[in-house]
Parts: structure tokens; sequence; C-alpha cells
């Protein structure tokens, strides 16, 4: 492997790396807004 194919597999597996988090990210927030708005309406049930 040359120098440039090192350089390139890292830049890819960080992309990947970062590509991987944002969609981690987005699934949780909104996993955490329907827990929200599931608690709000529980509270308004009372």
């Amino acid at each position: 492997m040359t120098f440039l194919t090192v350089v390139c597999w890292i830049m890819g597996l960080s992309a990947a790396g970062v590509v991987v988090l944002w969609i981690v990210g987005c699934v949780l927030s909104v996993f955490n807004d329907e827990k929200r708005n599931a608690d709000l309406a529980s509270e308004y049930d009372h």
C-alpha cells in the first residue's frame, strides 16, 4: 500500500464514521423527541 492509499483509507473511514455518528445522532434526537412528546401527553392525561 502506498502512502496515498493509506491517506485515502483514513479519510474514507473518517468520513464514514462522521456519517454514522450523524445518523445515530438523528435517530436518537427523533427518539428523544417522541419520548418527550409521550411524557407531555401522559402529563396532559392527568
